[in-house]
Formats: structure tokens, sequence, C-alpha cells
């Protein structure tokens, strides 16, 4: 089997995202999209595709950010639990994929599990 049938049949591209999409609660995570183009001011094309990548992600966690602080916001949650909450944004248990642009742009698909949410911030009324 060919590589390109091997990496098609993983993730086929109609599953992955060609621009920004807004976020939501898509079966038990939180999902979002966003898109970035690259720097060129930075030279070599390997740096302009990394630049771009790391700002879609970093566009993607600031989104769910947003999100999560709107929502704990809304029941008036303790400053400890945000806290917790944000730590878990930033950190390791927000999933990304990463969909690499020819141009050397960039879209990171973000996965923030409701699991993670629900153990970090058991709060009623928010939408996990």
């Amino acid at each position: 089997m060919s590589a390109f049938i091997a990496i098609a049949l993983v993730a086929p591209a109609a599953a992955q995202p060609m621009g920004d999409e807004e976020l939501r609660v898509e079966g038990e995570g939180i999902v979002v999209a966003r898109f970035a183009a690259p720097d060129e001011r930075i030279g070599p094309l390997s740096a302009r595709r990394l630049s771009s990548r790391r700002r879609a992600e970093s566009l993607g966690r600031a989104a769910i950010h947003r999100f999560v602080d709107e929502a704990m916001d809304r029941v008036m949650a303790q400053p400890d639990v945000a806290s917790r909450v944000h730590a878990l944004v930033a950190g390791d248990s927000v999933e990304v994929r990463v969909r690499p642009m020819v141009d050397a742009s960039a879209v990171a698909e973000l996965r923030l599990p409701l699991a993670a949410l629900r153990e970090a911030a058991p709060l009623e009324g928010v939408p996990w």
C-alpha cells in the first residue's frame, strides 16, 4: 500500500477543514478550526510553515479560552476553577491537527474533550 493511500485512509481530505470553522460542541468535545497565513518576512519555506501552524493553533486556543471564559462567567465560577479550566485549554488536553497548505499557510483543528472540562470544572449551567 502506498503512503498516499495510507494517509487518505487515515484522514480523508473531506474530513479536514479548509479554513476557519466556528467553535462548536460536537459529540464529546469542543471543536474549532482556524486558518493562518505565513509571515512573508520569514525567509525559508519551512520556517514560514512553522509560523503559520503556530499562529493557527494560537488562534484556535484563543477561541476556546473565550468560550470557556464566557461560560464560566455566566455561572460566576470561582477563580480557582477558572484557572484550572484555562490551564487545561493551554495544556496537552487539547488535540491539535494541522492541515498544511501549499502556500505555507495552515489550518489547525483543535478538539478539547468535554470529559476533561467536566473533571476540571464540575459546574451546573455550563455547556459541558
